[in-house]
């Protein structure tokens, strides 16, 4: 199983930006008594990336970084999946920087369930989610 740090590096070296973004924001991921909120650096800073990449037409490393969402959510911890799906996915489906036409087929088929699943939930379509990415 991948756990939290782990998942962390691995983003990290499928998705170099993500670096970027948390180094410029890691005050925002630590609580008031010092702990990392591992979930806000999973959610907030890789959405944060990969939205300002995406809408600067920048997809480099973006299918490597896919690849490694579909690893995490099928081979992470329990927490991991759980941090990548209702953390970094969810976060996707809610910005409203970059539309999802330009994110979504890029997913893997784990992710896209997960996605179509919280569509169902919310009753809401994500446009994008019709193909599966091998």
């Amino acid at each position: 199983m991948i756990d939290k740090e782990d998942a962390i590096k691995r983003l990290v070296k499928a998705y170099p930006y993500y670096l970027d973004e948390l180094q410029r924001s890691m005050s925002s991921f630590l609580g008031g008594e010092g702990e990392i909120l591992w979930f806000m650096m999973i959610s907030s800073a890789l959405s944060t990336a990969v939205t300002n990449s995406f809408t600067s037409n920048n997809y480099e490393f973006s299918d490597a970084l896919f690849l490694e969402i579909e690893n995490l959510i099928e081979n992470g911890s329990q927490e991991v999946s759980d941090i990548v799906c209702t953390g970094f996915l969810e976060s996707m489906q809610n910005q409203t920087k970059l539309p999802s036409r330009y994110w979504a087929p890029l997913l893997g088929k784990r992710a896209t369930d997960f996605c179509k699943a919280m569509d169902d939930f919310h009753g809401v379509k994500t446009e994008g989610l019709v193909c599966y990415k091998a």
